[in-house]
């Protein structure tokens, strides 16, 4: 099973981390997409992102930092 993370940071503030995940390209599209109050995606150690979901994140998650 992919360990995922979220928690709430404040009210208007969401943080996902992926840690050592073999979580891919669609799953980013389908979160960044549904999720849009984001504002820290933590993706460390996935092999399987590519430049796909840094671009889905660019376009999709106007806060995130």
């Amino acid at each position: 099973m992919t360990p995922v993370y979220a928690e709430i940071v404040r009210r208007s503030q969401l943080l996902i981390r992926f840690i050592y995940s073999q979580v891919r390209d669609s799953a980013v599209k389908k979160i960044v997409r549904h999720c849009p109050l984001i504002t820290t995606l933590a993706l460390a150690n996935c092999p399987l992102i590519t430049d796909v979901s840094l671009a889905e994140i660019a376009t999709n998650l106007p806060r995130i930092r």
